[in-house]
Formats: structure tokens, C-alpha cells, sequence
């Protein structure tokens, strides 16, 4: 008797034919493994057959659902808010929700740099090789070995041409904290060093070559003077920024007027670069048939500490006639105004009001820079 197994899954055939034929049992698995693929899955299928309407999609729970829904549910795992760069079109879509992100909701952290775009130069620095110690454009100066640096007026890109060029930083309570230091496009890497120069050791790192913002984040030593924030190499950049944390964020362009006043705290040079005496102060003469005066005027801003003081060639008058001034004598002045006794090459008159006058081509300067050789 031939039997079936398993049975025979259509109509009754008591009176058909069978036929028997020798082969392997894959070809039997085959057909089982087909039978549950279409018992598990026709129904899915047919429907993906079947076909949604526009702008649908086959989601999890074996339906059409909307796309523009299921993409405003989607979570976004995976989601960075570590890069605050602007975005680029190479970016992923959850990329630059990262970026936007982290954009605002942190923002912009100041620059601890004053001058970083080199737009002002009271000293007239045209470029080239600057002494230890010695001040280019304004908060700018170089390290222990000098630097040779020179600046492109119309794009402030800053070209180093070897040496360490050097910015001193007011900071308080900082010691221990990192900072991000950053420019635009490096043409080759730039080594940064952090640190006072006062036995309290320095951290250094390398901002690499390449477009766009490149940055690097240091550790700031036990500092107990100014933050020497100090670039190395020999390299085209431009924007340097220094900011607390561990990121870098965008560099904002400085207002001028604001930029000059930090400048002020430090540095002021008043140039008499017109062909006659131009007024820098007022004062009075000394007694009857003195030849000594007494000159002030008040610094643009406070300083930060009590300037060293150079005087050019300088006259006073007295409303009637100059009188030439033989000597400057600028003890009494301070961190807010220029004040000195004058030898004068004749009397003017007892206590009589003056007004002192720069002739061409002098100049004043206040100088109370952090020293940057250290």
C-alpha cells in the first residue's frame, strides 16, 4: 500500500495515477521552506505589490504610512551638538541639525585676543623682523627669539616668517581651565603655546594645515601672570582667536571703535603728521621771569598701569607768542593723563595760560604693554 506523508493537501483522487522517481531531500525542504515564506509573508507582499499612494512608504506595522510624517517622527539618534562650524553642503542631514544646534545653544564665546584682525597700528609696524620684547601692531609683539612677521593690509592675513609671535592676556582665575586657540586656513601648521613665563611651565599643540576654521584646545598652567598666548612656524593665517572651552566657535569681526579703545589700555601714540604745531595739552606758567611750566592732559582711557611717556619736539604759546621748550620732565604723569613740568627756553610771563603744541613731524606715546619676552 503507498502512502503519503505528509498527506495529500488537495481534492481526493482515489482513482489518479503516482508516479515514483529517486531524488535528493533538499528538493522537498525547498518546497517547505517556500510554503512557510508564502504563509508568513503573502499577505505583506501582496500588499508592497499592491503599492501605496504617492508620497507613502511600507512602514513597520505592515502598512502604508505617510513619509513626510514618518521623517518629522523619526528620532534623531546619533545626534552631535560638538561642532558649531557653519554648515556644508557635504553634511548629513542629521549633521547639520548637530551644528544649528549647538550653534544656539552656544554661543559665540568671546576672544580673549584684542587686535585680531590687525587693524590697528599706532606704532606704523610695515613688517618685518621685530626684536625680543618688542611691540608691532597693537597687542602684538615678539617672543624671546624675535619674530618675522608681516600683515596684508587689504586681507589681514598674517604671514610668519619663523620666530613666535606673542599676545599677553589679562585673565583672572584662569589657571587649569582650557582654551581653544584658532585661525582661518593655515597655509602649514602653527604651533600654539599657552602659558606666563613665570617658572609656572607652558602647554603647546599644533593648529594643522588645511581650509577653513582649524583650531586646537590646551590646558592653561598655574599661571600666576598674564596668559602669553604665543604662535610659532612659518605659515599664511588670518583671524587668530583664543576662547575658554574645549571647542572652537565662530571668529566675530571686532568693532573698530571698540577694538582701538581695548588698544588705548595699553598703547596711545598721538603723531603730529600735519606741516605745523597741532595742540596736545594746556597748563600755566610758573612765577615771575620762570622759565617753568606745568602741561596736562587726560589719556584717551584709563590705562592699565602708569605709562612710560616719550615726548617729541614741542613748543608752547602763550596768546601772543611761542616759546620753544627745552625739556620734558613727565614725572606727575599717571595711568590717566599726561602731566610734566616744562623747561622753557625763555619766560613767558607770570602764571600765564599756555597751550602746548607738537611741532611737525613729533609725536607722544604711552607705553603700559605687558611684557611679552618672558
Amino acid at each position: 500500500m503507498l502512502s503519503i506523508l505528509p498527506a495529500y493537501q488537495g481534492p481526493t483522487v482515489t482513482a489518479g495515477s503516482y508516479g515514483l522517481a529517486p531524488m535528493q531531500g533538499y528538493v522537498k525542504e525547498s518546497a517547505d521552506r517556500l510554503r512557510q515564506l508564502v504563509e508568513q509573508y503573502g499577505t505583506i507582499l501582496a500588499l508592497i505589490n499592491a503599492g501605496g499612494a504617492p508620497g507613502t512608504y511600507f512602514a513597520w506595522n505592515k502598512t502604508w504610512a505617510d513619509l513626510g510624517s514618518g521623517v518629522r517622527d523619526s528620532l534623531l539618534t546619533g545626534l552631535s551638538l560638538l561642532y558649531t562650524d557653519p554648515v556644508a553642503a557635504t553634511d548629513s542631514v542629521l549633521g547639520a541639525l548637530g551644528k544649528l544646534q549647538a550653534q544656539a545653544s552656544n554661543p559665540i564665546n568671546t576672544n580673549l585676543l584684542i587686535n585680531s584682525d590687525f587693524a590697528v597700528n599706532q606704532r606704523g609696524f610695515a613688517g618685518g623682523f621685530l626684536s625680543p620684547g618688542t611691540y608691532g601692531h597693537d597687542r602684538w609683539g615678539a617672543h624671546t627669539a624675535g619674530v618675522n612677521y608681516s600683515v596684508n593690509a587689504s586681507t589681514r592675513v598674517v604671514t610668519l616668517g619663523g620666530g613666535t609671535l606673542c599676545q599677553p592676556v589679562e585673565v583672572a582665575n584662569f589657571a587649569g581651565r582650557y582654551v581653544t586657540i584658532s585661525v582661518d586656513s593655515p597655509t602649514a601648521a602653527i604651533t600654539v603655546t599657552v602659558g606666563d613665563g613665570a617658572g609656572a611651565g607652558s602647554n603647546s599643540g599644533t593648529i594643522t594645515a588645511g581650509s577653513g576654521r582649524r583650531s586646537v584646545t590646551l590646558q592653561i598652567p598655574g599661571i600666576t601672570g598674564a596668559l602669553q598666548v604665543r604662535f610659532s612656524g612659518n605659515a599664511s593665517f588670518s583671524r587668530p582667536k583664543c576662547e575658554a572651552g574645549l571647542r572652537a566657535t565662530p571668529w566675530q569681526e571686532p568693532l573698530v571703535g571698540d577694538t582701538l579703545a581695548a588698544c588705548l589700555r595699553y598703547y596711545f601714540r598721538m603723531l603730529n603728521d600735519t606741516g605745523s604745531p597741532r595742540s596736545f595739552g594746556q597748563g600755566v606758567s610758573a612765577g615771575t621771569g620762570a622759565t617753568a611750566a606745568r602741561v596736562n592732559r587726560g589719556w584717551p582711557v584709563p590705562m592699565r598701569a602708569t605709562p612710560s611717556v616719550l615726548v617729541g619736539s614741542s613748543i608752547v604759546y602763550d596768546g601772543a607768542a611761542s616759546v620753544a621748550v627745552n625739556a620734558v620732565a613727565t614725572t606727575y604723569h599717571t595711568r590717566f593723563g599726561f602731566e610734566a613740568d616744562l623747561t622753557l627756553a625763555s619766560a613767558p610771563g607770570a602764571y600765564k595760560p599756555l597751550i602746548y603744541l607738537l611741532n611737525a613731524g613729533a609725536f607722544v606715546s604711552a607705553d603700559a604693554e605687558l611684557p611679552c619676552n618672558v
